[in-house]
C-alpha cells in the first residue's frame, strides 16, 4: 500500500504543493498593482508607463491622429494595463472570424481624443490596434492574469 502511494500519488500531492506555495509572481517594481493588475489611471503627465509599453503607446497615439485627424498632443492617455486575453480575438473579435481558443499576454490602452474615448488592444510582439466599443470584450478577471 505504502508502495503504490509513494508511486501514484506522491509525485501528485509534490506538484500540488509546489504550486501552492513560493510560486507566485510579485508585480513589476514602479507598476502599481491593482488586484494583480498593472494599471495607471491618471493624465498622461502624471501616469508611469511600463517600459514595455512605451512603443505600443506611441503607435497608438500615431493611428489615433491619423484616425481622429488631431495632433499628438491632443491624446490623452488615460488608462494602461497588462491583461490576459482569452483568445487570439484579443478582446476585439471580428465577426465571422474564428481564433485560437489560448490564452494571450497582452495590454489594453484607453485614449482620448476631442473628447472622445478610443480603446486600442494589443498582445506582446504586436502593434496595438484600435477595438471599435461595439466589438470590445472584457480581458480576464484580474485574479487569472499575470504580470510581465
Amino acid at each position: 500500500m505504502i508502495k503504490t502511494f509513494t508511486t501514484t500519488w506522491l509525485p501528485f500531492v509534490l506538484a500540488l504543493l509546489l504550486a501552492s506555495t513560493g510560486c507566485s509572481q510579485q508585480p513589476q517594481q514602479g507598476v502599481e498593482s491593482d488586484a494583480g493588475q498593472a494599471k495607471h489611471s491618471a493624465s498622461e503627465h502624471s501616469m508611469t508607463v511600463p517600459k514595455d509599453l512605451e512603443t505600443p503607446l506611441a503607435q497608438a497615439q500615431q493611428d489615433l491622429a491619423e484616425r481622429a485627424g488631431v495632433a499628438l498632443q491632443d491624446i490623452e492617455l488615460t488608462e494602461t494595463q497588462h491583461v490576459t486575453w482569452p483568445s487570439g480575438a484579443l478582446g476585439c473579435p471580428e465577426p465571422g472570424m474564428m481564433y485560437t481558443q489560448a490564452l494571450v499576454p497582452g495590454y489594453r490602452m484607453t485614449l482620448i481624443a476631442d473628447g472622445q474615448s478610443y480603446l486600442y488592444h494589443g498582445a506582446r510582439g504586436r502593434a496595438p490596434f484600435y477595438c471599435p466599443p461595439e466589438r470590445a470584450t472584457s480581458p480576464l478577471p484580474a485574479d487569472d492574469q499575470e504580470l510581465r
